[in-house]
């Protein structure tokens, strides 16, 4: 597939994720915790079925229905998890580096066990790298940015590199590492 191709892709499915995301944000800031907790979980949920249909329907990969089932439950924890802390005070960009990093290889482990599969470090690295940016994007978008910019640019920064390790593992396999 195309870089462009799975770029839209992956975009749409992370779109589905980091627009409940912020509106879970938005929502928990105001005092609405209980609603914007809803939304978190509605958008983790909503997500993980999302990527289950474009893996199967548009990158012709049948993901395994415990992978859904495991995204369904750990990307709706990761988004509470991830507004609770952002709207602590006393998170700061430092922080969003550790757990990010920890949170992406947490949700890589937690699908390659689902599938009783070895570890796939490229994807693990395509999130330890991707969720940190995710994070220090988001802190800096809710500041600065209404809630619609937030989405569409967190969402474009967190797709590229997960998108261009992809990429670059594919040809990685089909080159034989040369």
């Amino acid at each position: 597939m195309s870089f462009f191709k799975e770029f839209v892709w992956e975009f749409i499915q992370n779109l589905v994720l980091l627009t409940g995301f912020f509106i879970s944000l938005h929502v928990w800031q105001q005092g609405n915790v209980i609603i914007g907790m809803l939304c978190a979980i509605g958008g983790g949920i909503l997500g993980a079925w999302n990527i289950r249909w474009i893996e199967r329907a548009h990158k012709g990969h049948d993901e395994p229905i415990r992978v859904t089932l495991t995204n369904s439950i750990v990307m709706p924890l990761l988004i509470v998890v991830f507004v609770a802390y952002l709207a602590a005070g006393w998170s700061s960009w430092q922080s969003d580096l550790a757990l990010g990093i920890v949170a992406g290889i947490t949700l890589s482990v937690a699908q390659r066990a689902a599938i009783k599969a070895p570890l796939d470090i490229a994807r693990s690295l395509a999130f330890a790298l991707a969720f940190p940016i995710t994070l220090l994007c988001i802190r800096w978008l809710a500041a600065n940015a209404p809630v619609i910019s937030s989405i569409l640019v967190s969402t474009t920064v967190v797709t590229l590199p997960i998108v261009a390790i992809h990429q670059g593992s594919k040809k990685i396999k089909t080159t034989g590492g040369s």
